[in-house]
């Protein structure tokens, strides 16, 4: 099982690397503006005051959080409420996809399979090579964002980024539990893509659709984006439990339900 761990990361090295070293790029980007976004915190202010209210809620946004006087607050809005959300599903959609359907895409499944290992443990070998991808992408794409704080000497909290991090763990957990269920019926990678994909643009659309009407309010509940709160946790260094509790379980139901599939269901190899 080990073996299969790291020839899985070994496989995926690359891009890897490519999603962590591309959101720690935008990242440094963001950092190196803010200095001077900073000293021009008033001017943006009263632009952005003349917006309506019901715009800038369906970016998640208020006219406090607006007031760029820290990395966190500006951060938060041009970093954390599109870009990484983008760059973390991106990651695992393909993850799950290319785990159990992009084997059997490939004619490689047969392979895996004459090896002396169970189909839970090849299922959960792919799973924990995706929890350590995870965790490196949070690690240099989240946490990296501290040294490029200290480079550009931009006051920061260490602790506020740790809090987004852990955010992002059981968000990035619970859409790569949910991507590798959907791997596990389909025998085509594509469909596993565009199944996760069209679900997580539906939760978008039930987060963003009660700022515009409000007898809709209770659409958000059906909504990742609504429990990744990633200004409480940069800006007051807070995550509501109920967030956790939601991405836990979550992650343990599509992951449970998804190795007990790929375990019974027949498959030509």
């Amino acid at each position: 099982m080990t073996t299969l761990i790291i020839r899985t990361l070994r496989d995926r090295i690359a891009s890897i690397f490519t999603y962590s070293i591309g959101g720690l790029a935008f990242a440094e980007m963001y950092v190196a503006m803010f200095p001077s976004i900073q000293s021009k915190s008033d001017q943006f202010s009263e632009l952005f005051s003349a917006y309506p209210e019901e715009f800038m809620k369906v970016f998640g946004m208020d006219k406090n959080s607006l007031i760029f006087d820290s990395v966190e607050k500006f951060i938060s809005i041009e970093h954390f409420s599109i870009v990484f959300p983008i760059l973390l599903f991106s990651m695992f959609i393909g993850w799950g996809g290319s785990a159990i359907a992009g084997e059997i895409d490939k004619n490689t499944l047969g392979f895996l399979l004459s090896k002396p290992l169970s189909r839970i443990k090849i299922f959960f070998a792919k799973y924990f090579a995706g929890i350590i991808a995870l965790l490196i992408l949070l690690v240099i794409s989240i946490l990296g964002i501290i040294p490029l704080a200290e480079i550009h000497n931009v006051t920061y909290k260490t602790s506020n980024f740790l809090t987004i991090s852990l955010l992002s763990f059981f968000l990035g957990l619970a859409v790569l539990s949910m991507s590798m269920f959907f791997s596990t019926l389909f025998n085509e990678k594509g469909k596993t893509y565009f199944i996760t994909t069209g679900l997580l643009i539906t939760m978008y659309v039930l987060n963003v659709m009660p700022s515009l009407k409000e007898n809709l309010a209770d659409l958000k509940y059906g909504s990742f984006f609504y429990y990744y709160d990633y200004q409480k946790a940069l800006l007051e260094n807070k995550i509501e439990w109920q967030s956790i509790w939601v991405f836990v379980i979550i992650t343990i139901i599509f992951t449970i339900i998804g190795a007990w599939w790929f375990n019974k269901r027949d498959i030509s190899v």
